[in-house]
């Protein structure tokens, strides 16, 4: 980064150093589950795409799932026919593993025609 001047400028934070600190002082554990005798891996929270938490937060549950277990482990995942109730469940044992009190908007959306109350 320059400054006006043409001189180097020193950033305020280093994200590149950060990450490295982080990930050298923490033991970034995956989350594992099984479902139907089947096992699966989801990475630890540090490593999921910024695209997890953008379907996440548009309630997009199976779309941030995923892209967490990546080509081979959803298509054996979606192979055992889960419902979104098993997929909600999910997320809600990921949520305090991962630290955080819930991982995107698990309600169900409402009806077409449908307003508030």
């Amino acid at each position: 980064m320059s400054s006006a001047n043409g001189t180097k400028a020193r950033a305020d934070f280093d994200l590149a150093a950060s990450r490295k600190a982080a990930v050298a002082e923490a033991t970034q554990v995956p989350f594992t589950f099984s479902y139907d005798a089947d096992h699966f891996t989801v990475p630890p929270m540090d490593d999921w795409p910024l695209a997890v938490s953008e379907k996440l937060n548009e309630g997009d549950l199976a779309g941030g799932l995923q892209l967490l277990l990546g080509d081979e482990q959803w298509q054996r995942f979606r192979d055992l026919a889960p419902t979104m109730g098993d997929v909600r469940r999910l997320f809600e044992a990921l949520a305090p593993w991962a630290g955080v009190e819930n991982l995107g908007n698990s309600s169900a959306p409402p009806q077409r025609g449908s307003t508030p109350t």
